[in-house]
């Protein structure tokens, strides 16, 4: 088994962000433990290993991820805890960020647009021994609002490539949720600190490596994890 580099990148349409930060120090904790656990399991290292890359106890570690310890709210700790892991203090902020779903627009940006996933109808539908059938096809068509369905930190894009055909196809949209980690099988997107985007099969990660599938050519794809931003299920795919 053999790895290669994609370079087949998906366009991204921006559905909406929130500008609100954490409303609490409580808040703002408990989302940085749960940045600090992400990240560690992300780059493959256990908790020994961090906490002796740290030089603090296992339990202390521990009490990192759980949210138990005050200190990892200031700015030196953070860095601390970043370097064990082979990372930078922005990468654990911008963790702890989308994890919260509180991700900030670049100063400037003004407000975003609100999200809206909608399907048109198109009539009302008899379904019978005869088949479906669609009439008052001529009324006044309706819209209805799905956003509900995928959650307030659901991203959409449209593909831009061929690597994933029979999958997704090119042109089709992608909805995916950038408050998951996807599990081995399925399809996620692959989201880089470069502001790169890819959609491939999630297959897993460890010791510092992402490792996902494409199906044109069928191919291993590698990514080291200092270079990703964000790995995410896709929720919806489609024309």
């Amino acid at each position: 088994m053999h790895c290669v580099v994609d370079h087949a990148v998906f366009r991204r349409f921006p559905v909406g962000m929130s500008t609100e930060r954490p409303q609490s120090a409580s808040d703002e904790l408990r989302a940085m433990a749960a940045a600090i656990r992400s990240l560690r399991v992300r780059v493959g290292i256990s908790q020994p290993a961090a906490a002796e890359a740290l030089g603090v106890s296992r339990q202390a570690w521990q009490n990192y991820e759980a949210g138990e310890r005050q200190n990892i709210l200031r700015s030196d700790v953070q860095a601390q805890i970043a370097r064990a892991l082979g990372l930078q203090r922005e990468d654990l902020l911008r963790e702890a960020e989308r994890l919260s779903g509180t991700a900030a627009l670049p100063s400037g940006a003004g407000e975003a647009p609100p999200r809206h996933y909608e399907l048109s109808v198109l009539g009302r539908v008899r379904a019978s021994a005869l088949g479906p059938q669609i009439y008052d096809g001529g009324e006044i068509e309706q819209i209805i609002d799905v956003s509900w369905m995928f959650g307030a930190n659901a991203r959409t894009l449209r593909v831009a490539g061929d690597s994933m055909t029979g999958y997704v196809e090119s042109g089709d949209l992608v909805i995916y949720d950038t408050s998951q980690w996807p599990r081995r099988g399925d399809g996620c997107v692959v989201e880089m600190l470069t502001g790169e985007i890819y959609v491939k099969e999630y297959l897993g990660s460890a010791n510092g490596v992402l490792k996902v599938r494409q199906r044109l050519p069928e191919e291993d794809v590698c990514f080291s994890l200092t270079d990703v931003k964000g790995v995410y299920p896709v929720r919806f795919r489609g024309g």
